[in-house]
């Protein structure tokens, strides 16, 4: 039995200030599934005798680093989860927002402030990263999402799937490896087919080509399929001025688009730090640090990570349904609770066709011989998933929130020390989860 504790607000006022700067509230977010395949080992044994480690239980060994990472512009990994239905497959789980860049550029044209502020957080979230040691890889106007709009009117930004390059080891441990996409770095392009290695110097790159993005207010998968870019982009390196690929990619978009904004619009500062990202040779790329003193003005400072007990009073009050409840939960303790009243991220996966199960049957194989190694029929026993993030359905748990009786519900690790909690026992509202799958409230 797994029960999940609420208590209920008490009548007089606390004095507490609640620390969130390692904590991730839910808030308006939801939860996001990415399917990663992993390859199938020739061996099954090592040089020295032992069994070779699956990739799946690899990828599973290198998550513990991405789940502990906490920054506000970076979107938070849950849990990894490891399929049951398909071998050596797992399933990431993070926070996800249904806004992107891409969603937002084909409807408004963004001012350079704007730009700038934005580039700011994404710089901030991937110095982060490189200060674990972790590339991104695989950044680019899909994953940068936009949570809400912060009180004063601008866009906050928060990066995703930075989690798939790390956890694969550059996508050595999945089918096909890391895919190329319109942010490929020149540098990449070196080895073909090979898979493609990450480097902090083409998470700069990649940077470029979103600012690009923004300043134009053109997608460049809008335009060209991503072979055709390709094609660009190796035309560009023979025609570099100053070293950098941005005037010849430009100039291709420009022709290729009518829409595209002039540059001249968004200042000389933008367009000098897109020209520098996009530069040819790794080495003349600036650094996030260089980046970063130019366009951020002033640090956040600490007391932004801070809220008044006051204030949480006053947000909750201001919510007549207990959708608060779940917002005001940290990701972690809302995910529990999300599978706790019966959703299971691979069964949603299947059920809408991102891992795609064929009948038992048509996968025999034609021959098998000692402790069932199997020839034969090796194409019908393979597994297709899709890639991307899907997003995971919550009306689980929004409709068991909603039959709870107490209007005036607050997670108990929030209002209560461990050495108190004994003495609300008495008041708790449960959710209980029995092994019929009967959920009660009290």
């Amino acid at each position: 039995m797994f029960i999940f504790g609420f208590v209920r607000l008490c009548p007089y006022r606390f004095a507490l200030e609640i620390v969130i700067a390692r904590m991730r509230l839910l808030g308006n977010a939801g939860f996001g599934a990415v399917v990663l395949l992993g390859i199938e080992e020739g061996r099954r044994t090592c040089a020295n005798g032992l069994p070779v480690i699956s990739s799946s239980i690899r990828m599973l060994g290198r998550f513990e680093k991405i789940r502990n990472i906490r920054h506000p512009s970076l979107c938070a990994y849950i849990e990894l989860v490891r399929c049951t239905l398909v071998p050596n497959a797992v399933i990431l789980i993070s926070e996800h927002h249904t806004s992107s860049i891409t969603s937002l550029l084909p409807t408004r044209s963004l001012a350079t402030e704007e730009i700038l502020h934005i580039t700011c957080q994404i710089v901030e979230g991937l110095a982060a990263l490189h200060k674990e040691g972790i590339c991104v890889g695989v950044l680019n106007s899909d994953s940068i999402l936009l949570p809400d709009v912060g009180s004063n009117g601008s866009l906050s930004v928060r990066i995703t799937q930075y989690a798939v390059s790390h956890v694969s080891k550059d996508g050595l441990d999945i089918h096909g490896g890391l895919p190329h996409s319109f942010s490929v770095a020149p540098e990449q392009l070196v080895n073909g087919s090979a898979p493609v290695e990450t480097t902090f110097k083409t998470d700069v790159w990649a940077l470029g080509i979103v600012l690009l993005e923004m300043a134009t207010g053109v997608l460049l998968r809008d335009i060209w399929s991503l072979k055709q870019y390709m094609t660009i982009l190796k035309c560009s390196m023979g025609r570099a001025e100053n070293g950098s690929l941005f005037a010849p990619i430009y100039k291709a978009l420009r022709s290729a688009s009518s829409n595209a904004r002039d540059l001249l619009a968004v200042g000389e500062k933008l367009t000098e730090i897109i020209e520098k990202c996009l530069s040819l040779l790794p080495s003349h790329r600036p650094t996030l640090g260089e980046i970063l003193s130019n366009v951020c003005e002033e640090k956040v400072t600490e007391s932004t990570y801070f809220e008044s007990m006051e204030c949480l009073s006053g947000r909750i009050a201001s919510n007549a349904c207990k959708d608060w409840v779940l917002r005001e939960m940290a990701v972690e303790d809302a995910f529990f609770l999300w599978r706790l009243c019966g959703s299971s991220a691979e069964a949603i996966l299947v059920k809408n066709n991102v891992i795609t199960l064929r009948h038992p049957v048509l996968t025999n194989p034609s021959i098998v011989v000692e402790d069932l190694r199997m020839f034969g029929n090796d194409e019908s026993r393979k597994f297709c998933v899709k890639s991307g993030v899907v997003t995971l359905p919550d009306k689980n748990v929004r409709e068991k929130l909603m039959s709870v009786p107490s209007m005036d519900i607050f997670l108990q690790s929030f209002l209560a020390t461990p050495d108190s909690i004994n003495s609300y026992d008495e008041d708790l509202s449960v959710i209980v989860k029995e092994k019929d799958m009967i959920y009660q409230a009290s």
